[in-house]
């Protein structure tokens, strides 16, 4: 990657008051993302099939753009690209949701500089890919997983979530206590994710003769309903006429259309075309349709745009989705490592199979089940489609290498500072807890633990290091020192790393939890019971 420019920075982001599209317009936000929702699943994109007449009609009454696409057919994946406005690491491992593994500073960290207080919310449980890591990456104020919710009444969804409407008592009591300031709420939905239980809540129709199919598009129904009662709620408590409401699948779903099934690593339509539609509950911004490409990293542009912010300190990768250039390349890529990637320019999709299979290209609008392969008489060469894949994929990297570098800079140091509280201690011969200090740079969240360590050998590969916070309802919580931005094998004698324990994670831990220091088989007890 020597040379290579990176494609974005966002560590520098901020925002300010703009000039505004309307003094009257909206000033809330609400996020609701549709779970493994293909647009052809849809009322909106497929008239024919009357899964979502809720959001045919509210499709009208809206910006709703024609040609949507995921960067990456995966949730994790997808949330950093919608929430943050740039694309996820192109890794297979969700790196996002390690401790410092985000990409800089996302819409909810940009908003709650401005005062917006922010929740996410999922019907699914917070183990799934270590979700509450990545939300807290993400920039959220708060988190609410299917654990903290009341599911008496309420059927299962998929092996690892119950149905969505599982979230709106939650919902309702946020908004009670947070509705009066500026917010952003964030709702991930789980009922179409695969193993498609279909909810019978509001009953269950004959959509398709396959089974499996006919519970997914029943799943897809019951969204429609779930988003209804949502906005219904959002009236109910007189926020309506001041929210943006931003609607967005964050992948489709494949039944082996083209020999695959789900959506990890289906780069056709079935995977990566989804519903978008934004709707302004204050009437201000008019329903308008557009056929130009989007991509889910021009959400976060959009929203900004829509609120009548600026941003300063930096720019997105993406556009503001109402103005996009029509001849920009909107990128995907697989899940899976060296499984696909490509690009869309204009009509007409190219896909790389990494060798796995014959590379394509599609016209997408003349053929949207993408059956007629046009690369061998297509009038660019596969050689060079396939460095421009390479090329984009490589400035994403750098620009995750240039952002983990500003990090490491910060965080690994000649010499360490003085802390509040000097410890003193070694671990072994490895490593040596200098002091620690408490932390709030945001009086409405619980401080976080600031902990210096010196390096006083050269780790081997044979050596482990762990940061223990113990004794939380859950049990330990287990992680390596700067794991994910700077391992163990690329410590030096002298260094001195700063590791931050959040605070968030010694609240959950309880009054009575250790932070302890872990090499090999000895330890030293960093804070003991420190009351979080």
């Amino acid at each position: 990657q020597a040379g290579v420019e990176p494609w974005f920075d966002i560590s520098e982001l901020a925002l300010r008051e703009g000039n505004g599209s309307a003094p009257d317009g909206p000033t809330n936000v609400a996020v609701i993302i549709l779970e493994s929702v293909r647009a052809s699943a849809t009322t909106p994109y497929n008239p024919e099939l009357d899964t979502t007449p809720f959001l045919d009609e509210l499709a009208g009454e809206s910006l709703f753009f024609e040609q949507s696409y995921a960067m990456v057919p995966h949730t994790s994946k997808a949330l950093v690209a919608m929430l943050c406005g740039v694309p996820p690491r192109i890794v297979m491992e969700i790196a996002e949701s390690r401790p410092g593994g985000g990409p800089g500073r996302c819409v909810p960290t940009l908003l709650g500089n401005l005062g917006y207080r922010s929740i996410f919310m999922q019907s699914a449980t917070e183990q799934f890919e270590a979700r509450r890591g990545l939300v807290a990456n993400l920039g959220f104020d708060d988190f609410t997983p299917i654990e903290e919710m009341d599911t008496d009444g309420f059927e299962e969804a998929n092996y690892f979530g119950f149905e969505d409407d599982v979230m709106l008592a939650p919902s309702e009591k946020w908004l009670t206590e947070h509705g009066d300031a500026p917010f952003l709420t964030t709702y991930l939905t789980i009922t179409p994710h695969h193993d498609y239980l279909a909810p019978g809540t509001y009953g269950r129709f004959d959509f398709a003769e396959i089974d499996i199919f006919n519970r997914y598009l029943n799943s897809v129904r019951y969204i429609d309903h779930f988003v209804e009662n949502l906005i219904e709620q959002y009236k109910a408590l007189d926020l309506y006429d001041s929210t943006l409401f931003v609607i967005a699948g964050d992948h489709g779903e494949a039944f082996g259309e083209h020999g695959r099934e789900q959506h990890d690593n289906v780069p056709w339509q079935e995977g990566i075309h989804i519903p978008f539609l934004i709707h302004d509950g204050s009437g201000t911004i008019e329903p308008e349709r557009f056929s130009a490409p989007v991509s889910h990293i021009d959400l976060a542009p959009t929203i900004i745009e829509l609120l009548g912010l600026e941003l300063t300190g930096g720019e997105y990768p993406g556009y503001v989705a109402t103005d996009v250039n029509p001849e920009r390349l909107v990128y995907f890529s697989c899940w899976y490592d060296d499984q696909c990637a490509g690009f869309l320019h204009g009509g007409h999709k190219y896909i790389h199979h990494f060798g796995n299979r014959p590379d394509e290209v599609f016209n997408v609008l003349e053929d949207p089940r993408e059956q007629d392969n046009l690369i061998a008489d297509y009038t660019v060469p596969s050689e060079e489609m396939t460095s421009i894949v390479f090329e984009w994929a490589d400035a994403v990297d750098a620009a995750y290498d240039a952002y983990f570098q500003s990090v490491i800079n910060q965080r690994v140091l000649a010499r360490g500072p003085s802390f509040e509280n000097p410890v003193g201690e070694r671990v072994g011969d490895a490593l040596e807890v200098i002091g620690y200090e408490w932390q709030q740079a945001d009086p409405s969240k619980p401080p976080s633990l600031v902990i210096g360590l010196r390096v006083l050998r050269h780790f081997r590969i044979s050596d482990s290091a762990k940061i223990i916070v113990d004794g939380g309802p859950a049990g330990p919580v287990v992680r390596e020192p700067l794991r994910g931005i700077y391992p163990p094998l690329f410590w030096r004698q002298g260094q001195v790393l700063i590791e931050v324990v959040r605070g968030d994670v010694l609240q959950r831990a309880g009054v009575e939890a250790a932070v302890k220091l872990v090499v090999g088989d000895e330890e030293v007890t960093v804070v003991d019971g420190g009351g979080y």
